[in-house]
């Protein structure tokens, strides 16, 4: 197709109108530089406070990061600085070229409504775009499985040669160097590739494809000695994510589906009432990929196989934003399922295949609105900076400063700029299952006349806010001077008298 047919198509025009969008929405809410929030606060303060070989060891805050993800963030803030636009540029572009690497994948998979589907999705999907301007890993896993289908798709349009399993394989290492979960992309595409040979009996490319995955295992060894067996060890972060561990008993199914329903809600951004629908079509779409494109499916299969294996042995959870990689295969599926509807409904008749586009239409209605809302005014939950710029401005000699846990990291991140040091604050410990140890902790400032206390990140324990609950002790204790929330931002900060009545 010419490049002035091309642009004539209204689909394809529809395309492109929609990777702008998604540029554009992501470009608008990097701009508002928003404070650091709580995760992203931890791995700043990892990557402020140590140097290349300190990044090698586990992280505090029981954070986890690739090493390539960890050092290249690390020489953008020795360059350019520590403000959230330096933190969050790498994820930016990660997030920009997703929208690319899909549009180019939808012109290998789906038809004219799974295009405008999968597209449109990754696009204006919230967490989509709230991922790309976050100082985190996650938005990286996207491009790089986008990426790395892409490049295996070649493998079979027609006869691959050598240079197509070198490039693949040097992209393949790479990758494990910037994204923990592209293991399972790069797992389901050898297996896939495996298998394909095997069946034509094809041995030169078998033997290729074999020696590219042992590169591939042995780079995952290193990096496992490194890196990840710390990390996979981490007790914290196994409790933490457990609900996302498939349990190996009676339950598994319903996991599954609840795992599978999970990702249509986040990453990919669909409200509970459209989920059993979208279920319907993603079960449409791999009937459909079985009858039209068995490798996509096997390649699909073989890395949710891979996912779930490493959640059953508690390596690995899957689920909301560390699923994030493989909601790709899930919205592409979706727009095969949507195709054949398409297809189907022609058969009837001539004219309702624009039902399947209508459809399409409908699945997006809520992340456009979503996005929209968030446009015109964009969500600040963590935004802390106002808050301490307030505290910085009133707060008195003498004065004692208590940062509830979920505000440390993000406080001490941004105390130097605002002339705190690390003597000026108290910083609150984490008592989990145990809310009585909060009143101790702050029973010690009894008898003093100025305490402040700023939360960010709300925490439940045992069914109830540590907030509220503490807010509730300083009340009986003692009598509230002044207040400051900024609205929309979850974070808070209270001036308590504790003096005797």
């Amino acid at each position: 197709m010419r490049l002035k047919e091309y642009f004539r198509d209204p689909i394809h025009l529809m395309l492109w109108g929609m990777v702008a969008l998604g540029i554009l929405l992501r470009l608008r809410q990097y701009r508002l530089r928003l404070a650091l929030w709580l995760d992203e606060a931890m791995l700043a303060l990892n990557l402020v406070e140590r140097d290349y070989n300190q990044l090698v060891k586990q992280l505090d805050y029981d954070q986890g990061a690739p090493l390539g993800f960890l050092f290249a963030l690390k020489f953008l803030i020795q360059t350019f600085g520590t403000s959230e636009h330096v933190f969050r540029f790498f994820p930016l572009v990660a997030g920009c070229i997703s929208l690319f690497l899909m549009v180019m994948l939808t012109k290998k998979i789906t038809g004219p409504a799974g295009s405008l589907f999968a597209v449109g999705i990754l696009a204006v999907g919230a967490y989509y775009i709230s991922y790309s301007v976050m100082a985190k890993q996650y938005t990286l896993d996207l491009a790089l499985s986008l990426a790395l289908v892409l490049l295996a798709l070649k493998f079979f349009d027609d006869q691959p040669k050598t240079r197509h399993f070198v490039w693949l394989g040097l992209a393949g290492l790479v990758a494990l160097w910037f994204s923990h979960p592209v293991l399972f992309v790069l797992g389901g595409i050898g297996l896939t590739l495996t298998l394909q040979y095997l069946l034509k009996k094809d041995l030169p490319r078998l033997l290729a494809t074999l020696a590219m995955g042992a590169a591939w295992l042995l780079n995952f060894g290193l990096l496992y000695l490194v890196q990840f067996e710390g990390l996979a060890a981490n007790n914290e972060l196994i409790e933490y994510w457990q609900e996302y561990f498939l349990p190996m008993d009676a339950s598994a199914p319903g996991w599954v589906l609840g795992a599978i329903l999970g990702n249509l809600q986040n990453p990919i951004g669909l409200v509970d009432d459209m989920l059993w629908p979208a279920f319907g079509i993603l079960c449409l779409g791999l009937w459909a990929a079985w009858q039209k494109n068995r490798s996509w499916l096997v390649i699909l299969v073989f890395t949710t196989l891979l996912a779930f294996t490493a959640s059953a042995v508690e390596k690995y959870p899957f689920g909301g934003r560390m699923g994030l990689f493989i909601s790709p295969f899930i919205i592409l599926t979706m727009g095969m399922g949507l195709d054949q509807l398409g297809v189907w409904l022609n058969r009837v008749h001539p004219h309702t295949r624009v039902t399947s586009l209508a459809l399409a239409g409908i699945l997006l209605i809520s992340p456009i609105v979503s996005a929209a809302q968030n446009f015109a005014t964009p969500s600040l939950p963590e935004h802390i900076t106002p808050t301490l710029g307030y505290l910085a401005k009133v707060r008195q000699p003498g004065d004692i400063i208590y940062v509830h846990h979920g505000a440390v990291p993000a406080f001490k991140f941004y105390a130097a700029h605002y002339g705190l040091s690390p003597t000026d604050y108290f910083s609150g410990s984490r008592f989990d299952h145990n809310l009585g140890q909060y009143r101790e902790e702050i029973d010690q400032f009894r008898g003093q006349p100025r305490v402040w206390v700023i939360f960010s990140h709300g925490f439940v324990n045992t069914g109830v806010d540590e907030r509220d609950y503490i807010l509730e002790f300083l009340g009986d204790i003692g009598r509230k001077r002044d207040e400051f929330r900024v609205p929309e931002t979850g974070v808070s900060l209270h001036l308590y008298d504790l003096t005797p009545r």
